[in-house]
């Protein structure tokens, strides 16, 4: 039983951590790439965290071809 609530809060930290990259990714922003490694060397820092998410979720989108 503890092992599934360490798993579970496991887990929740993981998806945490990565929320920038993750809304990167569904935006299908330009700059994907650079802001997952910057999430993995600076999402440890709430400042860092904080930053990344907002650049994730700017206007900075790759536009489709009609």
């Amino acid at each position: 039983m503890i092992d599934l609530i360490i798993s579970t809060y496991a887990m929740l930290f993981l998806v945490t951590y990565m929320m920038p990259t993750f809304v990167a990714i569904a935006r299908n922003h330009n700059q994907t790439t650079t802001i997952a490694i910057l999430n993995l060397v600076f999402g440890w820092s709430v400042i860092g965290w904080v930053i990344l998410l907002l650049w994730s979720a700017n206007d900075n989108t790759k536009q489709e071809l009609r």
